[in-house]
């Protein structure tokens, strides 16, 4: 997944963010890192996502007009009839607080074969 460009990104992440979606449509979601963001998670999530393994995180991230917010973010990895992986789910939502029972509250949102996957011990 070379870039991981962003293909489809919805109405309430523009809100959110505050850009548009011809500003971030095939562009990687690393232009909402800045200087607070955790490099060890993002290194974490690059990794699982190398491997094509499911991830969850919480990062520091920038709005457009620079205010930062607290960002939790799973990624969930699409593989073809072959297994071959070729694109990657990413769902955020802003956090209060970031920790496991966070990231298990919004998995509790996904569908059941997503849910597995952010639920596990």
């Amino acid at each position: 997944l070379a870039g991981a460009a962003m293909v489809y990104v919805n109405d309430a992440f523009c809100e959110f963010t505050g850009y548009t979606k011809r500003e971030v449509l095939g562009s990687n979601c690393r232009f909402l890192q800045g200087p607070h963001t955790e490099a060890s998670k993002v290194a974490q999530l690059s990794e699982s996502l190398r491997q094509g393994e499911a991830c969850a995180a919480c990062l520091t991230n920038y709005r457009k007009d620079g205010e930062t917010f607290q960002n939790l973010l799973l990624c969930l990895p699409v593989h073809d009839s072959t297994g071959v992986y070729r694109f990657c789910i990413g769902i955020q939502a802003a956090a209060d607080d970031c920790d496991r029972s966070a990231i298990a509250r919004l998995a509790t949102r996904l569908p059941a074969s997503i849910r597995a996957v952010y639920t596990r011990p």
